[in-house]
C-alpha cells in the first residue's frame, strides 16, 4: 500500500521527480569523478633467500647442498623484515616521500616459503610505481642492517630477491563505486523526502481552497433559501420607501392642519361660510364607496346625479384628505 502511494506521488509530481533524479545523477557524477577519483594499485613480492652452506678445502670454497632446500629456516628473518616495514618510523618516512599513497606488507600464507607480498595504492600511476619500487628496495637494506654487526662473510648473509613486480599499476574503482552508492543513497533519499514534503504542502493548500469554495457556496445557497422562504408582509407598502419624501410632506401638512384646528377661530355670524363642491366621476379610481364617503348629497342636476356626488365643506380641503382620493 505504501509503495502504491509512493508511486502515485512520483507520478503526480513527475516534474519534481525529474528534478530530483537530475540532481542525484549530477551529485553522484561530481563525487565519483572529481572528489574521489580512481585509485591505482601495484603489487610485488620478494623472497627472503637463505645463505648457501659452504666449506673450505685446500684453499678453495665449495658450496654444499642447495640453498632452496633451506628456505623454511629463514621464516623468522622474513617476519622481522615485515615487522620493520610496519613500524611507525618507516610509515611516516614513506608518507613524506610519497604523499597520497599507502602500502601493506604481509607474508604469503598460501605456501611455506618466506615470501613477502607488497600492495601499494596511490592517486597516480607514476607515484604508485615509484612507491612500490622504493618499498621493495627497503628489504635488502633492512636485512643488511640486521646482519651488519655479526661479522659474517658475504656468502653467509640472508638476502632478498625480487620475485614479481607490476610494471604498470592497475586502475581500481572500488572507492568510486562505494562513494557513488553512498552519494546516490543520500542525495536520492533527501530528494524524495523533499518531494514528499512539497507534495503534502500542495495537497493541503488545494484542500483548503476546496473547503473555502465549498463553504462560500453553502453560504450563498443558505442565503438564497432564506430569502425564498421569507414570508411577505401583507401590510407592507411597496411604494412606501420610494415615497418617503412625499409622506413626510403630508405628515407636515397634517400637523399644520391640526394646529389650525386647535387654534380658536372667531367666526363672524353675519358672513356666510362658502361651500365648496368636489366633483369626482363615479368610474374614477379616486372614488370611494358610499358607505365610507363623506359626500352629503348628489349633484344638483338630474342629468349629473348618476355621474357626480357633491359634498359641502367649511374650508378648502388640503392634502391631508388624500386618504379619500
Amino acid at each position: 500500500m505504501e509503495l502504491r502511494v509512493f508511486w502515485r506521488t512520483l507520478v503526480r509530481r513527475w516534474y519534481l521527480s525529474l528534478v530530483v533524479l537530475a540532481l542525484t545523477v549530477g551529485a553522484t557524477t561530481y563525487v565519483v569523478r572529481d572528489v574521489v577519483g580512481p585509485t591505482y594499485e601495484a603489487e610485488g613480492s620478494a623472497l627472503v633467500f637463505p645463505p648457501a652452506t659452504s666449506m673450505k678445502k685446500e684453499g678453495e670454497t665449495t658450496t654444499v647442498g642447495n640453498p632452496y632446500l633451506e628456505l623454511a629456516g629463514v621464516n623468522q628473518a622474513r617476519d622481522v623484515v615485515i615487522r620493520t616495514l610496519k613500524s611507525r618510523t618507516v610509515q611516516t618516512q614513506f608518507a613524506e616521500d610519497f604523499p597520497g599513497t599507502s602500502y601493506e606488507a604481509t607474508p604469503d600464507f598460501t605456501n611455506s616459503a618466506p615470501i613477502i607480498l607488497f600492495d601499494v595504492e596511490g592517486d597516480t600511476t607514476a607515484g604508485t610505481s615509484a612507491a612500490l619500487e622504493e618499498l621493495m628496495g627497503r628489504v635488502p637494506q633492512i636485512l643488511d642492517d640486521l646482519q651488519g654487526g655479526l661479522g659474517l662473510p658475504q656468502e653467509g648473509l640472508v638476502t632478498a630477491r625480487k620475485l614479481t613486480q607490476d610494471s604498470r599499476p592497475a586502475v581500481v574503482r572500488k572507492g568510486q563505486i562505494r562513494a557513488g552508492l553512498m552519494t546516490t543513497a543520500v542525495a536520492g533519499g533527501l530528494g524524495l523526502l523533499l518531494l514528499a514534503l512539497v507534495d503534502s504542502l500542495l495537497l493541503a493548500r488545494a484542500r483548503s481552497r476546496a473547503l473555502r469554495a465549498a463553504r462560500e457556496a453553502e453560504e450563498v445557497r443558505l442565503a438564497e433559501e432564506e430569502a425564498a422562504a421569507a414570508p411577505l408582509d401583507p401590510f407592507d407598502d411597496p411604494y412606501e420607501d420610494a415615497s418617503e419624501d412625499v409622506a413626510e410632506d403630508e405628515v407636515d401638512d397634517e400637523v399644520d392642519d391640526e394646529d389650525e384646528v386647535d387654534d380658536p377661530v372667531e367666526v363672524d355670524d353675519d358672513v356666510e361660510e362658502p361651500v365648496y363642491t368636489y366633483r369626482i366621476p363615479v368610474e374614477s379610481e379616486l372614488a370611494v364607496s358610499p358607505a365610507r364617503s363623506k359626500w352629503l348629497h348628489n349633484g344638483s342636476g338630474p342629468r349629473d346625479s348618476h355621474r357626480f356626488r357633491d359634498a359641502p365643506v367649511a374650508k378648502p380641503r388640503t392634502r391631508a384628505a388624500g386618504r379619500n382620493r
